[in-house]
């Protein structure tokens, strides 16, 4: 039974892990989806600047 609550607890701690991973991940995609829109902003202010 000691092994079995162990390996749940391992587990828990995994899933744990794993959501924060997701969680990283989710927030960096946001990130880079940012930095692409503010780019694009940058570039087309370029543009109207030399015209």
């Amino acid at each position: 039974m000691e092994k079995y609550v162990s390996q749940l607890n391992y587990n828990d701690e995994v899933d744990d892990r794993l959501d924060r991973l997701d969680a990283l991940a989710d927030k960096e995609k946001e990130s880079i989806e940012r930095i692409a829109e503010l780019h694009e902003e940058i570039q087309d202010l370029l543009k109207k600047k030399h015209t």
